[in-house]
């Protein structure tokens, strides 16, 4: 069965619910005071109760070939709209400040990323994985300058240190490790910030979260900035997850999620140690149903992040806006998601 289609007929089984397309058009109006382009009608069986969702508008991420969508359960207002979009979900480590390790380039024993994903190394010709690490050791090696003919950009990945080299932990748990960076910060300066900055990012092993990637990305063009709100839904097991937006990043890949988002999806437990471990943690071929709340990066907003803090706060929009509560809103979004 075609991926799309299996994605259908789960989005109608996860809560026991029964789908249906209600129209070719939708009376509800638009943020842009036009008609909703189609409504999907969800029937939670056990309740008899419909789940509506009517659809504002389709654009296309042109590079990753997703469809992004708008939409809100039918008869809320506009402050309800949500954007979604229907992916399967790869991990991100950054912020974790074991992500990365001078001494550890592929994430073999020390790091669960590879060097090479959060460093780029390059050179006017294409260069293999041998003269990457080769490269890489001769920066590292010779305090961080880089070797005649090579650049290497680090610095919106890998924290500073007070002289604006890169920042390796001098002392405790992390001792050896590269600081990372997350767009999304906790709010914190100075010494209270700790050493490379620790403290002022979100660690992602331990905050579900996700990147918002692209320049062409239509999450943007809908209103979603670091820092909103998301719900995301495993809809095989109807699990649904609180996040943020929590980073930001370039290429064509519209769905990725942090180690915490990805490992609460799953239903596994275990942190990855090594790369490989965490490669284990993408949701591979499985998709996940993903809707982001633009404009709440400051809605109810707790600093230092926290998962409890964040589910509070999806929570409570979701009650405000009359979708009752974070499942609630999942539901919907799963509905929305019929067809992606």
């Amino acid at each position: 069965m075609h991926l799309r289609s299996y994605f259908t007929v789960l989005s109608c089984l996860a809560f026991l619910m029964s789908c249906q397309k209600s129209s070719d058009t939708d009376p509800t109006v638009s943020m842009t005071g036009q008609p909703a382009k189609r409504a999907y009608v969800a029937v939670n069986e056990s309740s008899g109760e419909p789940v509506q969702c009517s659809v504002i508008k389709d654009e296309s991420f042109i590079v990753g070939h997703e469809t992004v969508r708008l939409g809100r359960s039918k008869g809320l207002p506009a402050s309800a709209n949500f954007a979604m979009f229907v992916s399967p979900l790869a991990v991100n480590t950054d912020g974790a400040p074991t992500s990365y390790h001078p001494h550890d380039f592929l994430g073999k024993s020390l790091a669960i990323n590879r060097i090479d994903n959060g460093i780029a190394i390059r050179k006017n010709s294409s260069l293999t994985l041998t003269e990457k690490i080769s490269a890489f050791e001769k920066w590292r090696d010779s305090g961080w300058t880089a070797p005649a003919g090579y650049s290497v950009s680090w610095q919106n990945v890998i924290a500073q240190d007070d002289a604006g080299r890169p920042c390796v932990f001098a002392s405790g748990p992390n001792k050896g490790y590269f600081g990372s960076l997350t767009a999304l910060k906790n709010g914190l300066l100075g010494a209270v910030a700790g050493e490379c900055q620790v403290a002022n990012q979100l660690d992602q092993r331990f905050i579900p979260a996700i990147v918002l990637r692209g320049d062409t990305n239509p999450l943007k063009g809908f209103g979603a900035r670091t820092g909103d709100l998301v719900v995301a839904l495993n809809p095989a097991s109807g699990k649904s997850v609180a996040a943020v937006i929590g980073d930001t990043g370039d290429g064509d890949r519209i769905g990725e999620g942090s180690v915490a988002l990805n490992m609460a999806l799953l239903g596994k437990t275990l942190q990855p140690k090594t790369y490989a471990d965490a490669l284990k943690l993408d949701t591979g071929h499985t998709d996940m149903v993903v809707a982001v709340l633009p404009g709440t990066a400051t809605y109810n907003r707790v600093r230092p992040y926290t998962t409890a803090n964040i589910a509070e706060r999806v929570n409570s929009w979701a009650k405000e806006q009359g979708y009752g509560s974070t499942a609630g809103l999942a539901r919907v979004a799963q509905a929305c998601g019929t067809g992606l």
